[in-house]
């Protein structure tokens, strides 16, 4: 089933707690949006981003920063988009 085809998909995880995940092209094309509130007038999604940070650990012998290994960072978006067809708009959080 090519990706055109999948308009909705819903998850649920071990303590049956439901996600549900949109197309929406209008934000991106290649990634399905998580629905986090849909009502008659508007509907809130989240694009799941992640960061990667590469290592960064400096010291000159009497202090030190930043971390000795790579991690990756939660880097999410929220969108707000009114119905009907309204254009998503980022929420600033």
């Amino acid at each position: 089933m090519a990706k055109q085809e999948i308009k909705r998909v819903t998850l649920f995880d071990s303590n049956a707690q439901l996600f549900v995940f949109e197309d929406v092209p209008a934000i991106d094309s290649k990634h399905y949006m998580q629905v986090l509130a849909s009502g008659s007038k508007y509907k809130i999604y989240k694009d799941l981003g992640t960061k990667f940070i590469k290592s960064n650990f400096y010291t000159n012998g009497i202090t030190s920063t930043g971390n000795k290994y790579d991690e990756y960072v939660d880097d999410s978006v929220y969108l707000l988009q009114k119905l009907p067809g309204g254009q998503p708009q980022k929420i600033n959080a």
